[in-house]
């Protein structure tokens, strides 16, 4: 059976991280789209994980009124 994989996505944006968690750059947030053709995947061969990404997460904070700090990304 393969395993299929989790893609986090923003719940406010609707961008998907584009990186590997701990990796030594920034992850970059790019159109669900644009991250499917650039890796070749199908789109039923995903699911979806909500998040924020720091962008949206950093307007939300205010809102929120907590410290602006992006949560970790998967």
């Amino acid at each position: 059976m393969a395993v299929t994989p989790t893609l986090p996505i923003c719940c406010v944006c609707g961008q998907v991280s584009d990186g590997r968690a701990g990796a030594s750059v920034e992850v970059e947030w790019t159109q669900l789209q644009t991250y499917l053709d650039r890796h070749r995947i199908d789109q039923n061969g995903i699911r979806l994980s909500h998040t924020y990404c720091p962008s949206c997460y950093k307007k939300q904070a205010r809102v929120w009124q907590v410290p602006p700090t992006a949560p970790l990304s998967t």
